[in-house]
């Protein structure tokens, strides 16, 4: 082991560690997303093939009504979805990588975990907004139809369906989401923020030669 590696700066292990982990999930989370892509057919047929199981004609008409929806919605959104899930997999693995080669005090370690954070902050934070309006849309899909099958319900029982109360209850979790989405990207943003003024110090810079 190098003198330089003995002494390397508790400030300096912990981001690249954070860099390898932060990497490591997001990788994980992406594959994910990527796979969910690929088995969105599969995975509408089984929904359809639930909603067909219902024996009210109504009810039935109304679920399947809303898969189809929801697939048409999702499957026109593809491209967009399946791009950042790829752009955010390679931004993951080349965290990972910098945070390795920076670890190792690599030449080039030091500057690519500089453009990762630099890039990362841009496509992090348009992708939170993306992936909002998104999530917004669909939820509104959901919820009007799960209101209209409420009240189809409701009718065949003599009752009254509650009007709003479902817009209204996904509303609400539909920015509870996004408020837990924005405050993980601020997280991001906050180590992004931390790497960039710490790597540059002429200290930290004078360790790769």
């Amino acid at each position: 082991m190098s003198d330089a590696s003995m002494q390397r700066p508790g400030g300096l292990t912990a981001i690249c560690v954070i860099a390898i982990s932060l990497g490591a999930l997001g990788a994980c989370c992406n594959v994910w997303g990527l796979g969910s892509a690929a088995f969105q057919d599969r995975l509408h047929g089984m929904n359809r093939r639930m909603a067909e199981a219902q024996h009210d004609p109504g009810m039935r008409e109304a679920q399947l009504s809303m898969q189809d929806e929801i697939n048409e919605y999702t499957r026109a959104w593809m491209p967009v979805t399946t791009t950042l899930a790829f752009g955010g997999l390679i931004l993951s693995i080349l965290l990972v990588a910098g945070g390795a080669l920076s670890l190792n005090y690599k030449s080039g370690g030091r500057m690519l975990l500089l453009v990762v954070c630099v890039a990362g902050t841009f496509f992090d934070v348009g992708r939170n907004v993306v992936e909002g309006i998104f999530s917004w849309r669909l939820q509104q899909i959901m919820a009007r139809s799960m209101e209209h099958t409420m009240a189809l319900a409701a009718a065949e029982h003599g009752g009254a369906a509650p009007s709003g109360m479902v817009g209204a209850a996904m509303g609400v979790g539909g920015a509870l989401g996004f408020a837990l989405m924005a405050a993980w990207v601020l997280v991001k943003l906050a180590y992004y923020v931390t790497t960039l003024v710490y790597v540059r110090k002429p200290e930290i810079r004078a360790l790769y030669g």
